[in-house]
């Protein structure tokens, strides 16, 4: 799904204009990479959560000349995923994927819905 593919779906589910949509998706992404950059974790409750990474340097070898050389430290993120939406992924893929076949983004919604009901 692409940024524009979701920005519809959201909007179609929500009720909320695709511009409105579209501006507080940029101010999400924008809020997120700035928490990651000074170093905190960003939870989202259902999703999952965003957490910054420090990768060391490293040393390689290039096959082709031998030679050994130095990759530079790096940051990352990492992405940790909800045991909701775990649980959920699960539900889902042990039903033959009925979100898949699903006609419209609310049929997923009630599908994903009573396979979570099913799970408490």
């Amino acid at each position: 799904m692409r940024k524009s593919e979701l920005i519809q779906a959201v909007s179609e589910t929500s009720g909320v204009g695709a511009s409105d949509v579209n501006k507080v998706l940029d101010g999400l992404c924008e809020v997120i990479e700035f928490q990651l950059c000074l170093g905190r974790d960003v939870g989202l409750r259902r999703l999952g959560t965003f957490k910054p990474m420090d990768r060391a340097p490293r040393r390689y070898r290039n096959p082709q000349t031998g030679m050994i050389s130095r990759t530079a430290a790096s940051r990352s993120v990492a992405f940790k995923v909800s045991s909701t939406l775990k649980r959920a992924l699960t539900a889902v893929s042990a039903t033959d994927s009925a979100c898949v076949e699903a006609e419209d983004i609310q049929q997923a919604r009630r599908v994903v819905a009573s396979l979570m009901a099913d799970l408490k």
